[in-house]
C-alpha cells in the first residue's frame, strides 16, 4: 500500500520510481532539473557519512543529497540497490513526526526511488544542511588526535550527558533509531544540542511503550560500536565513556545497573558473532 505524506508534500510516481518532494521546494528542484528521471545539478560535499554526500546549491540554502548505501555483508552483494522503493517516504514520515515531538533532526526536502533494472531501485533522500560542530563521531576522533592530558580533557569534554539524555527522551517517546551510533548525531555547541541523522529503517511507536529488551537491543547497538573500537587501535570510544552515556540515560543507580547486567549478557552471547569483539 502506497504511504500517504502529509499535506505538504507532493508524490510523483512513475513506471521510473517515487519521487516525493516538498511542495515549497518544488519550483527550485525542478529549476536543477531535478526529477524521478534526472540527478539534476548537483556538486560533491565536504560533508562525511555512509558513501559519497552530494548537495544541491539554492539561493536560499544547502541541500544535502545522501544516498542510501548497505552496511555489513550485504554491501558486497548490493550495495546501493534495494527492493523497497518506499523506505525514502517512510524516513519523511518518521522526520516529520519527530519534528512534531520536539526533536532536532534536519527538514526532509525530498525523497526518491528510482527504479534500476528490473527489480532494484537505488534511493536518496534530500535534507536541509545544518550547522554544526561535527558529528560525534567526528569529535571523537578529533579529541583522539591530541596527546596526553590534552586528550583526556577533550573527550570528557564531549556532550556524553546530552547524548544519553536525548536516546532516553526517545527511547521514552517510542523511537529505536536502526543506526544507534556517534556518526549519526549531530552536536551544535551553541545550542547545546544534538541532531538526529539517518532515520532510515528506524521505528517510532506511539501506542505503547517498548519492552526492556527491545531498548536493551538498541542499546547494544552502540556498546557495540564501543567494543569494536576497544578492540581496534588507535582506539576512539571506550567503556567508561559509555558509562558516562548510561548515567545520563539512567540516572537512578539501581536501574542503572540492570541495564549495565542486560547489556553484559548481550555481550557475551553476541561478540562472539562480530569481528574484531572481544569474546565474552
Amino acid at each position: 500500500m502506497p504511504i500517504d505524506l502529509p499535506a505538504e508534500y507532493g508524490v510523483q510516481r512513475a513506471p521510473e520510481g517515487v519521487l516525493a518532494v516538498l511542495k515549497s521546494f518544488y519550483e527550485d528542484l525542478q529549476g536543477l532539473g531535478y526529477s524521478v528521471r534526472s540527478d539534476g545539478q548537483r556538486h560533491p560535499s565536504d560533508l562525511q557519512g555512509r558513501g559519497n554526500l552530494e548537495e544541491f546549491h539554492l539561493p536560499r540554502g544547502t541541500l544535502v543529497i545522501r544516498r542510501f548505501r548497505r552496511g555489513g555483508l550485504a554491501r558486497w552483494a548490493s550495495r546501493d540497490r534495494f527492493l523497497d522503493p518506499e523506505r525514502p517516504l517512510k524516513e519523511i514520515l518518521l522526520s516529520t513526526r519527530l519534528r512534531e515531538l520536539g526533536f532536532g533532526t534536519p527538514l526532509v526536502v525530498a525523497g526518491r526511488a528510482q527504479r534500476v533494472g528490473i527489480l532494484g531501485y537505488r534511493l536518496e533522500v534530500i535534507t536541509e544542511y545544518v550547522a554544526s560542530d561535527g558529528s560525534l563521531g567526528q569529535l571523537l576522533r578529533k579529541a583522539w588526535e591530541r596527546s596526553g592530558q590534552d586528550r583526556e580533557r577533550a573527550l570528557r569534554a564531549l556532550p556524553w550527558r546530552p547524548f544519553g539524555a536525548l536516546v532516553r527522551r526517545l527511547h521514552d517517546a517510542g523511537f529505536l533509531h536502526s543506526d544507534l551510533q556517534p556518526e549519526n548525531f549531530l552536536w551544535r555547541s551553541q545550542e547545546a544540542s544534538l541532531v538526529i541523522l539517518d532515520l532510515d529503517r528506524s521505528r517510532l511507536r506511539e501506542s505503547d511503550a517498548w519492552p526492556d529488551d527491545a531498548l536493551a537491543q538498541n542499546l547494544w547497538r552502540l556498546w557495540r560500536y564501543v567494543l569494536r573500537r576497544d578492540a581496534q587501535g588507535p582506539h576512539v570510544l571506550r567503556a567508561g565513556h559509555y558509562l558516562r552515556f548510561l548515567r545520563a540515560y539512567e540516572p537512578d543507580r539501581t536501574r542503572r545497573r540492570a541495564w549495565v547486567q542486560r547489556l553484559t549478557h548481550l555481550r557475551q552471547t553476541r561478540s562472539r558473532w562480530h569481528r574484531g569483539q572481544p569474546k565474552g
